[in-house]
């Protein structure tokens, strides 16, 4: 009876010890950004040479700090792109280098003849576009999961997938927000061009990304797809209309 009970002694204090171990690790080490980094360039690297390739790859559960690193960075260059566009607006004699849109930014940007806070720019960009891609992900996951029902999807695939997608959006603001500075009325067109294009390549990317996780009836997919794109929209729209 006595080594019985110091048998179960012995099992508790393991058991206690293993918790108290993988309560004390880490959820995401350095190893684990590290990696992730790695892989945000092998997406971007791949992205347009080799999409299926990369979709196969990367949007799995396990890839998914990635794509939460591609979320975050697309936000990034958003505000980077918003606030080089205001500043070289200010700073320039001509507005022949800028479109209608840049134009109307600042119009309703309400900053007469003051100069924009840049930094306060840069981050209310910054957190309207990664509201925007979050929301992409958890409407895209509730849509696809609870109204049609693929069970077998993930949140963390779905946060890959949109990473994954976003990649093309980030290297388009980078892309343009060096090419602001080109004060020349077709590279204003350019600029634009270079928006639709990658607007449009992720929503693809996105589509098919979900397609292959999914593997539900192919014609629902535009649905979840465009659920997800404008539903996240409409959340941004919300939340500006209250904190402005």
């Amino acid at each position: 009876m006595e080594k019985e009970k110091e048998v179960k002694e012995t099992k508790k204090e393991e058991k206690k010890e293993t918790k108290e171990v993988q309560t004390n690790e880490p959820a995401i080490t350095a190893d684990d950004i590290k990696e992730g980094g790695k892989d945000c360039l092998d997406i971007i690297k791949g992205i347009f040479t080799k999409p299926f390739d990369v979709i196969k790859k990367f949007a799995t559960e396990k890839k998914f700090l990635a794509g939460a690193m591609l979320m975050i960075i697309a936000a990034l260059t958003k505000g980077l792109y918003r606030v080089t566009t205001l500043k070289n607006m200010f700073d320039s004699k001509s507005s022949s280098g800028f479109s209608s849109a840049d134009l109307a930014s600042v119009l309703n940007g309400n900053y007469g003849l003051d100069e924009p806070n840049y930094a306060e720019e840069f981050f209310k960009s910054f957190g309207y576009g990664l509201l925007e891609y979050v929301a992409i992900a958890i409407i895209g996951y509730f849509v696809v999961t609870k109204l049609l029902k693929a069970t077998k999807v993930t949140c963390k695939q779905l946060v890959a997938a949109t990473g994954v997608a976003l990649s093309v959006t980030a290297l388009a603001f980078l892309v343009n927000a060096g090419l602001v500075y080109i004060d020349e009325e077709i590279v204003s067109y350019i600029r634009g061009y270079i928006t639709s294009f990658g607007y449009i390549f992720s929503i693809l990317i996105f589509y098919t990304v979900i397609s292959e996780l999914a593997g539900i009836d192919k014609n629902k997919l535009f649905i979840a797809v465009s659920s997800a794109f404008i539903g996240a929209t409409a959340v941004v729209d919300i939340v500006q209309k209250i904190l402005d």
